[in-house]
């Protein structure tokens, strides 16, 4: 029975110590997690920022580029019909190369039979 009651008030000694240490060790966690809570939510907002400073960045040179963009499609038009017109004329003058080429063969071999008789 002396034994009884000389550990019952150090139990209940000992339990009010971890008790108070647990809550001091909560207190600490929260703490720990609201600070690394802060240190990623501040990260990650920067690091948005720099996101959205580079999208701006690339905005203004597409636009930049744009004037250059419509004068390179009306220059590759342009050019598509000097190709076309060009192509064509080229195709006329072979055309016309070959009929007197051909001309100039059917001369020869009447030439050539001229001669033969």
């Amino acid at each position: 029975v002396a034994v009884v009651k000389f550990i019952e008030p150090l139990k209940d000694r000992l339990s009010s110590h971890v008790q108070a240490d647990i809550q001091a060790l909560a207190s600490q966690s929260a703490a720990i997690v609201a600070s690394v809570d802060a240190g990623v939510r501040a990260e990650m907002e920067a690091a948005l920022e720099e996101t959205r400073r580079r999208v701006e960045e690339l905005a203004r040179a597409v636009d930049q580029c744009a004037p250059w963009l419509e004068v390179q499609d009306g220059i590759q038009s342009s050019l598509e019909l000097h190709k076309s017109a060009l192509t064509s004329q080229l195709d006329e003058a072979l055309d016309a190369h070959r009929r007197e080429a051909s001309r100039h063969h059917d001369l020869f071999r009447e030439e050539v039979s001229r001669q033969q008789l």
